[in-house]
C-alpha cells in the first residue's frame, strides 16, 4: 500500500467497515509488519527522502483513527519498530527502543512481539522487556510451524515455545497467541499441531513435566500424544532434526530430470520414507485423525522413491547404463501410481476436515 495516498485511506476504511460488519470482537491486528522499504520505491519518487520513523508515524495515526471509528481496539506487529530503532533488526543482540521510537508507539495500540526462531530463554526474556518500555499492552505471538510443506513441526514449536512461554510468564505478559501460517500453499494440517500447542499451553500454567502433559493430552484430545507426534515425520530423514529444511516438500518438487536440488540428497533417507510410510500407516489405526496419517503415509511412499530418482537417473545416464535407465523407467512409472495415491484423498481429507470441524462445532 502506498503510504500518504488517500486512496490507501479509502481503501483501508472500507476495509474496516466491512470488518465491523462481519465481526463482534473489537480485538483487530493490523499487522504493518516486515514493511522494511517503507519511505522508499513509489513513495521515494513521489516525495523525496523522508524521515521513515515520521512516515511510519503518520501512517499508524490515521490507521488508528479510522480503527477507533469503527470501535475496534487494533494491535500490531512490532518489528518495524524495533527495525527503524537497530538499524534494520528486528533481533538485535541488545535490543532497544530509543525514546524517538517509543514515542511514536500509541498507548492504547498492542504491540505484538513475534518470535518462532530463537532457543535462549534470556534473549526472549530481554525482548520482552525492550517492548515493555513502550507502556503499550504487550502480546507474545509464537509459531506452531504448520508452514514448512506437508508436514508439522511439533518438536521445534515445542523446543522454542517452551522457552518463550516460561520468558512470557516471568516478564508478566498475559496475553499470548499462536500463529499457524500457511506459507506457500497451507499443505499442513493444522490438527497435526495440537501436541505444541497443547504443550505450550501446559508449560505456560507452568507445567513442565512432559508425563503429566501427555497425560492431560491424552484425557482432553483423546489421542496419544507420542502418535500424534509422528506426523512429524516426513521432514526428518538423513540427520535432519529441523522441519524449517522442509525436505519432504522441496524434494517433492524437485524435478528428477533438472537436478536442481540433487545436491541435498542424502544418502539412505529413502529408506528412512519407507519406514515412515509404516508408522505412520499403523498409527492411522483407531485415530479419529486417521485420514491425516494415512495422506502422510502416501506421502512418505512416493518419497520413498521419488527423493533421490534425480540423482539416481543422472549417475546412470553419464555411465551410459541402459539397463539401469530402462529399470529406471519403471521406478518414475511407480513414482506416478504413488503420486496418484498420495494425491487422490488429498481433497477427500479437507473434506473431512470440513466435516470434522462441523461436528465439533455441533457437538459443542
Amino acid at each position: 500500500l502506498l503510504v500518504g495516498d488517500e486512496k490507501t485511506y479509502e481503501f483501508i476504511e472500507s476495509t474496516f467497515k466491512s470488518l465491523r460488519e462481519c465481526f463482534t470482537s473489537d480485538c483487530i491486528h493490523i499487522g504493518m509488519d516486515e514493511a522494511g522499504m517503507i519511505g522508499l520505491g513509489r513513495y521515494l519518487a513521489i516525495h523525496g527522502y523522508q524521515n521513515r520513523i515520521e512516515i511510519l508515524q503518520k501512517h499508524l495515526e490515521r490507521v488508528m483513527e479510522i480503527s477507533k471509528k469503527y470501535g475496534f481496539k487494533p494491535m500490531m506487529w512490532s518489528d518495524m519498530f524495533f527495525r527503524l530503532a537497530n538499524d534494520g533488526q528486528y533481533y538485535p543482540e541488545n535490543p532497544t527502543l530509543p525514546e524517538e521510537v517509543e514515542n511514536i508507539i500509541p498507548k492504547d495500540l498492542g504491540i505484538v512481539y513475534w518470535d518462532y526462531f530463537t532457543a535462549d530463554k534470556e534473549y526472549y526474556k530481554k525482548m520482552m522487556n525492550a517492548h515493555l518500555q513502550s507502556k503499550a499492552e504487550l502480546w507474545f505471538a509464537g509459531g506452531a510451524w504448520t508452514w514448512a510443506g506437508f508436514a508439522s513441526g511439533n518438536k521445534l514449536a515445542i523446543e522454542t515455545m517452551t522457552l518463550a512461554m516460561q520468558s512470557a510468564k516471568e516478564c508478566g505478559v498475559d496475553n499470548i497467541l499462536f500463529t499457524l501460517w500457511g506459507d506457500n500453499g497451507r499443505e499442513c494440517a493444522y490438527y497435526s499441531v495440537l501436541p505444541a500447542l497443547v504443550t505450550v499451553r501446559k508449560v505456560y500454567e507452568g507445567i513442565t513435566d512432559l508425563e503429566v502433559i501427555k497425560s492431560e493430552f491424552k484425557q482432553t484430545v483423546g489421542e496419544d500424544y507420542d502418535v500424534m507426534m509422528s506426523m512429524d515425520l516426513p521432514n526428518y530423514v538423513g540427520g535432519n532434526d529441523c522441519v524449517m529444511s522442509n525436505i519432504c516438500k522441496h524434494m517433492f518438487y524437485s524435478d528428477p530430470f533438472l537436478g536442481f536440488l540433487d545436491s541435498t540428497v542424502i544418502d539412505g533417507a529413502e529408506e528412512e520414507y519407507k519406514n515412515h510410510a509404516k508408522t505412520l500407516r499403523e498409527n492411522a489405526n483407531g485415530s479419529k485423525y486417521a485420514y491425516l496419517f494415512e495422506n502422510l503415509s502416501a506421502l512418505c511412499d512416493f518419497m520413498s522413491v521419488k527423493y533421490d530418482l534425480g540423482v539416481r537417473l543422472r549417475a546412470a545416464y553419464q555411465a551410459e547404463d541402459k539397463t539401469e535407465l530402462q529399470n529406471l523407467v519403471g521406478v518414475i512409472r511407480s513414482a506416478e501410481i504413488k503420486l496418484d495415491k498420495f494425491y487422490d484423498p488429498y481433497h477427500p481429507a479437507l473434506l473431512a476436515l470440513m466435516a470434522h470441524i462441523a461436528k465439533a462445532a455441533t457437538d459443542n
